[in-house]
């Protein structure tokens, strides 16, 4: 059974047009967008008279309800006399209540076959998959459905990004947007939604995850950085990945500031060239345009790719669809809806701050939606976006929900609820709350679903900011409130709050920007500058709470000195003196990562570790520490690299390392063996080939092993065949083809839709 609940009343008469159509073999007329008077479909009768056909979509009414709306209909259908009569409801109807409706327009039916109920409809769509496709709400929950059904072993782990999914689809209106990004994703492979905020960038991003689900690609979610994509990649399946806000929710250094551009742009490459899997990416436009001045490669691969779609502004008939869609699901009161007549619509869909998401806001269960006055406060809403969130902060959350928010903006783009409840536990004892955990978990629940989102991943819960304009907002309230900033600086627990405080210090980049509320981001943190490197060397040998998500398993956290001591070390030596801790504490911590080095002992960070402490040798080499010193932590840099080399990664950044040194690493005959063992050993540990393979292949060639290449290039070959198998599985799989007609912008269309939502309301 196809999902109904996706459709609207509109929806389902553009659904039973299309399939009377085909069915009747002739054109049907719609009679959607006005006082129908017992019309909603009409067509000529082969015998020369009209057919008439009502829709009733009638999925939260009981069957008494609907049999009460078919008797108002009698009239109608007595006045007009049609040759034919057809009523279609989305209800499931029963063989005595197909009879009880029949009876009331037996006079113009031929039979109880002319009372169309959900089964019915359902098999029409069976023998007529076309139609469906160009029906893409309809399509795409079908399809998603199908492929959830038919893997349960993956709802577990992608259960928060189901839900997602089904929660957008029923308010989704299908643009030519969609048929741009559908078709740049087929043919790149990639796709990056960028726009301004709250105009729709997730909601197309999850509508081609639909898409790819019902085509038979398994999701992937990307929550904390790229190695989370680059762990689960299989060549043997179908896979599609998603990367919601990959730049960072407020500032590519939330995401980029980790060395992750490299990274990256190697898996944007690598998809390019795979017939089996697809990537969606989205982020705000201006932080997008940062990022492309700093991080050359980014920009470069857009360029020669050509996989980025800019989302601009909505038809004023995609806005009116999208108002419409939200209002006809909401709980808004008759007397409220009343207000939308007389173009009371225009003076929202008309409105210069107009955006999908104040759409969302006002016909949620947060908002007043009972009381004289909707349209009044709905155009306050958008006169004013930045009290969106202010009014419910200050009016309806207590202490310790505030702080919860407070603390988050400090924390990763997700964070798990063990952190989030240490970081809050602190926070609030510095400001001398004493908020138990029970105070905690009260204040999620309130927070869920307008402030945060909580969703569980491998069996942990994880919690995130409801939408990017909620941090902006925390974000303003922290560069307002010197005495909650300086007290997030005293509380923290993670060393990681306070380089997310220190990058927004910055100014740099995005974060100078102004908000949507014209207030700056940048956080007044000089005057606190002292407080702020005390922290940094208090929390610098703290757990972290970025999380990592390794072949379907969480690591739980680093703990130093076995962890993150390279890359916090690393970037606490590009600050400026001003901003680090002393010479003295900085070369200390040095010598004590020297010193774990020379005996072969890396942190279990493992590659990151490895990468980090190449940078910092090179940092620290621009320094004042004295040669002495400086060749002594080379050394034992080396001692490490040389004698970890158990993986690909960590021989790319070996022989990396050694070619930046002029080395002449591919001339080694010692290492050279030592390479090829470890690239046959990789051969058989791995089926069908071994991740890197590109890199293994490069490597190969500079060593001269020529065997080893043409055994890897074998490798590659296969690989290459099971790409085109997956292209000749996937050409059987039909897409979408939405023949969109697109809705119309003049104010009668308009107007009348919405004068029959309130008049269906009412009723």
């Amino acid at each position: 059974m196809r999902n109904w609940n996706v459709l609207t009343d509109l929806d389902f008469e553009a659904l039973a047009c299309d399939l009377f159509s085909a069915e009747l073999k002739t054109s049907v007329e719609r009679f959607a967008s006005g006082a129908d008077g017992g019309i909603d479909l009409r067509w000529v009768t082969t015998a020369g008279g009209f057919g008439v056909a009502q829709c009733k979509h009638y999925l939260r009414s009981t069957f008494a309800q609907l049999l009460a709306a078919a008797k108002k209909e009698v009239p109608k259908v007595s006045a007009l006399q049609p040759a034919e009569y057809k009523f279609i409801t989305s209800f499931d109807l029963g063989v005595s209540q197909k009879k009880q409706i029949y009876d009331l327009f037996a006079s113009w039916m031929n039979g109880p076959q002319d009372v169309y109920g959900s089964n019915d409809i359902d098999g029409l769509l069976t023998g007529n998959l076309e139609i469906e496709r160009k029906h893409v709400k309809l399509w795409l929950s079908t399809g998603s459905q199908l492929f959830w059904s038919t893997h349960s072993d993956l709802v577990n782990r992608s259960e928060a990004l189901r839900e997602r999914v089904q929660q957008t689809l029923p308010n989704y209106v299908a643009s030519g947007a969609f048929e741009e990004a559908s078709a740049i994703l087929e043919h790149h492979k990639i796709c990056l939604i960028a726009g301004e905020p709250g105009i729709g960038k997730t909601v197309l991003a999850r509508m081609l995850l639909a898409e790819a689900l019902g085509r038979g690609f398994e999701p992937l979610e990307v929550s904390g950085d790229i190695n989370e994509a680059w762990a689960a990649l299989d060549s043997d399946r179908l896979q599609v990945f998603l990367y919601d806000d990959f730049l960072g929710q407020i500032s590519f250094s939330e995401r980029l500031g980790k060395n992750e551009d490299r990274r990256l742009a190697d898996f944007i490459s690598k998809i390019s060239k795979m017939k089996s899997k697809r990537l969606i990416m989205t982020t705000r436009e201006y932080i997008l345009k940062d990022a492309h001045k700093d991080y050359r490669l980014l920009r470069e691969l857009g360029e020669s790719l050509h996989f980025l779609l800019e989302l601009r502004d909505y038809s004023r008939g995609d806005k009116a669809l999208i108002l419409y869609n939200h209002l006809w699901r909401a709980a808004v009161h008759p007397r409220c809806l009343r207000e939308l007549e007389n173009e009371g619509w225009a003076r929202i869909i008309d409105h210069p701050h107009y955006s999908p998401r104040l759409i969302e806001y006002c016909t949620g269960g947060g908002f007043d939606m009972e009381n004289p006055g909707y349209i009044s406060r709905f155009v306050g809403t958008l006169d004013h976006p930045e009290e969106v969130w202010s009014n419910a902060f200050d009016r309806h959350l207590n202490g310790e929900q505030q702080a919860l928010l407070v603390v988050l903006v400090s924390l990763p783009v997700q964070v798990e609820v063990d952190d989030l409840y240490e970081a809050h536990r602190s926070y609030c004892a510095t400001i001398g709350k004493a908020a138990t955990r029970r105070a905690f978990f009260d204040a999620l629940e309130m927070l869920e679903h307008t402030f945060i989102d909580i969703a569980v991943r491998e069996g942990k819960t994880m919690v995130r900011f409801h939408s990017p304009s909620v941090a902006e907002f925390v974000l303003s309230r922290l560069s307002e409130d010197l005495y909650m900033l300086m007290s997030l600086i005293d509380s923290a627990v993670f060393f990681e709050q306070l380089l997310n405080l220190q990058r927004i210090r910055s100014g740099g980049s995005v974060l100078g920007k102004r908000s949507q509320s014209g207030r700056s981001r940048a956080l007044p943190i000089d005057s606190l500058q002292e407080q702020f490197i005390s922290a940094l060397e208090r929390t610098f040998m703290s757990k972290s709470p970025d999380r990592l998500l390794n072949q379907g398993t969480f690591i739980t956290g680093y703990e130093p000195p076995y962890g993150l001591s390279e890359t916090r070390l690393s970037y606490l030596w590009q600050q400026s003196k001003s901003w680090r801790p002393s010479d003295a504490w900085m070369e200390n911590h040095l010598l004590m990562l020297a010193e774990r080095w020379s005996g072969g002992n890396g942190g279990n960070g493992g590659n990151g570790g490895k990468k980090d402490a190449v940078k910092l040798l090179r940092l620290v080499g621009l320094g004042s520490i004295s040669v002495a010193m400086l060749a002594s932590v080379r050394n034992a840099l080396e001692h490490w690299l040389s004698h970890e080399l158990e993986e690909t990664d960590d021989w790319m950044i070996y022989l990396d390392y050694l070619d930046q040194e002029d080395r002449h690493a591919h001339q080694d005959a010692v290492l050279a063996n030592k390479f090829e063992q470890h690239a046959l050993d990789e051969l058989d540990r791995w089926s069908p080939s071994p991740p890197l393979l590109d890199k293994l292949i490069t490597h190969a060639q500079s060593f001269g092993l020529t065997e080893l290449e043409e055994q890897l290039d074998e490798k590659s070959r296969e690989d290459e065949a099971r790409e085109e198998k997956a292209e000749d599985r996937l050409a059987s799989i039909p897409r979408p083809d939405p023949q969109i007609a697109r809705p119309e912008d003049h104010n009668e269309f308009i107007g009348a839709i919405f004068t029959r939502l309130a008049r269906t309301k009412s009723v």
